[in-house]
């Protein structure tokens, strides 16, 4: 199934025990269709109010239930903020995370010196002018197999590998709104957030495309001081699988 969520209310995206989370209202939306419990397996994690577009998740059943009692069935028993998109019926080995050849994440900016009501769950506001020229000139650094160590915020022992591939960086300035778009083969905790974060900082002349080449060399002889951005702003947009890409797209092929 691909699902689109607003992740604002949620305790990010994997089940917690203590806290509300997207995985555990699919599952009970899930368990009344098919009144038993089934566990979601999904493409990523996405962490305390981050939105997406086109997770990805998957189950198993034995039923012959058509598809549509599914998506119909579990819109109706989910919360207004979590919709499933379509469903699709895949192979008995089909892993939404392994089987990922890429993910799409935006993270949307907004330039604008007073906060905005209106935007302030999808977006990050920033008040000082950035050069998106500088911006975009730094992203192609980010471009290809890298280890992103620096840029995740996980503890130490939770990635024994931290090498990731970077496939395409796109920044696009539509008024106030800069979206930077970013796909890679999978993502290290917080790494597109502080990626993001650099990106800004290069752009208002705070660090230059220097310090990013060593912070990807891991060089951080200088105390870089870099934060992670805020959930809001990011959003999941599309995974994209072998199997079934031109159905997990864009019109998420329903």
């Amino acid at each position: 199934m691909v699902i689109e969520y607003e992740g604002t209310s949620y305790h990010g995206f994997q089940v917690q025990p203590n806290d509300v989370t997207i995985q555990e209202e699919l599952e009970k939306a899930l368990n009344k269709i098919v009144d038993k419990k089934i566990r979601l397996e999904f493409a990523g994690r996405t962490d305390s109010g981050v939105h997406a577009l086109g997770q990805v998740v998957a189950f198993d059943v034995d039923d012959s239930a058509q598809i549509h009692t599914y998506v119909n069935g579990m819109n109706h028993y989910l919360p207004d903020d979590i919709s499933v998109k379509c469903c699709h019926k895949v192979s008995d080995d089909f892993d939404p995370r392994r089987r990922a050849v890429s993910r799409h994440y935006r993270y949307s900016l907004l330039l604008d010196t007073s906060r905005s009501p209106l935007t302030r769950r999808y977006f990050h506001r920033i008040t000082d002018a950035v050069d998106i020229d500088y911006m975009r000139s730094a992203s192609e650094i980010m471009v290809g197999t890298h280890d992103f160590k620096f840029f995740s915020t996980a503890s130490k022992d939770q990635f024994f590998n931290t090498i990731r591939t970077i496939f395409s960086i796109n920044i696009h300035l539509n008024d106030k709104i800069i979206d930077v778009d970013i796909v890679g083969n999978a993502f290290l905790t917080s790494q597109v957030r502080r990626m993001v974060a650099v990106l800004v900082q290069i752009g208002q002349g705070k660090l230059f495309e220097s310090d990013l080449r060593n912070m990807l060399k891991l060089k951080t002889e200088r105390k870089y001081s870099v934060s992670t951005l805020p959930p809001q702003g990011l959003c999941l947009v599309e995974v994209k699988y072998k199997e079934f890409s031109h159905e997990v797209g864009e019109k998420y092929g329903c």
